[in-house]
């Protein structure tokens, strides 16, 4: 019983296997973010969060967290973890953000060179351990390595996603509701989310050689107004346009682990079911940034992803402006038109419905396990 006990708490604390005397408390005051409470006790942002289970940054006045004792990070050390590279992203960065050097990042990946680029996995060692010897202690297996964990955010990064979740309301799942019944109606959100300068009126497709598993429109009455796209549980989710993080969270039913991105155009899209979200509300995407891992989280039969594009308040088949095409278990596109939304007016290929239009028959039902959206 004490082994399973033990096993399942190495299990559920993953990078940071903390005991309680390694930890202690930190009551918030007036004016402290998580930046500057990260830096005053010499532990990262990324730490806190993971220590105190937080989703975002945001911190309240009398809220009590708990500090990361250098004892577990010790205990840590030994470990390595995987990083997936961000537009804009160079080794020197990286090693820079993970107090590593080049050099080691290099041996680590077994990299000829400092050319990286976005999408691709990065083993990192932790600070005072050799690539070299983490690269050998993986071949001998016996060193673990952590996967999937979210990119660590700098200072400064954390800061400004700080301020900008503060400045334009953003937080909770009242938020999302809001984002997937009435689109983009705050203009300071569309605004926030970057530039059009660079949108061509069409989608990455977010998940690479995903499979074509249920279309927009399908189910009872029509209700399904989404894509569904099948891949194996953990593979990339990749941000469809750039944009701005409104929501992140696990807090809206039915969806489990569910992203929500604002796009410079008024475009919002919808990423549900995910094994583990790697954004935090307030933060700036790329098209094609690693946001999630595809999981089956919520009410889901089997991996897959759950995309949805609002426009106006109203639910669109993505499936034409998907750039590669998407096809199906056999390889076959699916056949519908290849089109661009490049103006104010949408194309007349593009179906687009409220979602009262098509309620979903089991909503307000109670929790029907296993029912896929």
């Amino acid at each position: 019983m004490r082994g399973t006990t033990m096993a399942f708490l190495a299990a559920a604390l993953v990078l940071w296997p903390l005991t309680a005397e390694a930890q202690r408390a930190y009551t918030v005051r007036e004016g402290d973010t998580l930046a500057a409470i990260a830096r005053r006790h010499h532990v990262t942002i990324t730490e806190l969060q993971r220590a105190n289970r937080m989703r975002g940054t945001v911190v309240r006045p009398g809220e009590r967290l708990q500090i990361p004792g250098r004892d577990g990070w010790r205990r840590a050390r030994g470990r390595g973890r995987r990083y997936t590279v961000r537009a804009g992203d160079t080794l020197n960065r990286i090693a820079r953000r993970f107090h590593v050097s080049v050099a080691d990042l290099q041996a680590a990946n077994a990299l000829r060179s400092e050319s990286i680029r976005q999408g691709q996995t990065l083993l990192v060692p932790r600070p005072g351990q050799s690539g070299a010897s983490l690269r050998a202690s993986l071949r001998e297996g016996n060193a673990p390595v952590v996967p999937d964990i979210a990119p660590e955010l700098e200072e400064d990064e954390a800061e400004a996603i700080q301020a900008r979740v503060a400045t334009l309301g953003l937080g909770g799942a009242h938020i999302g509701q809001q984002l997937l019944r009435e689109g983009a109606t705050n203009p300071d959100w569309v605004q926030a989310a970057g530039s059009t300068d660079d949108m061509d009126g069409t989608l990455r497709l977010p998940v690479d050689e995903g499979r074509f598993l249920r279309g927009w429109g399908s189910g009872a009455d029509g209700y399904h107004l989404a894509v569904d796209i099948g891949a194996a549980s953990t593979t990339e989710i990749h941000a469809a346009e750039g944009g701005l993080v409104a929501y992140a969270g696990r807090g809206i039913r039915g969806y489990g682990n569910f992203v929500i991105l604002v796009h410079p155009n008024g475009w919002v899209t919808a990423y549900g079911h995910n094994r583990r979200n790697l954004v935090v509300e307030g933060q700036l995407v790329e098209r094609g940034e690693v946001i999630a891992r595809v999981g089956q989280t919520g009410f889901a039969r089997g991996p897959h992803l759950h995309f949805i594009l609002v426009h106006e308040g109203q639910h669109c088949d993505p499936v034409p402006l998907f750039r590669p095409r998407i096809a199906r278990a056999d390889g076959a596109e699916v056949d519908e038109p290849e089109l661009a939304w490049d103006s104010e007016h949408r194309p007349s290929g593009i179906r687009c419905l409220a979602r009262e239009a098509r309620p979903h028959p089991h909503y307000g039902r109670g929790r029907r396990r296993g029912r896929r959206r």
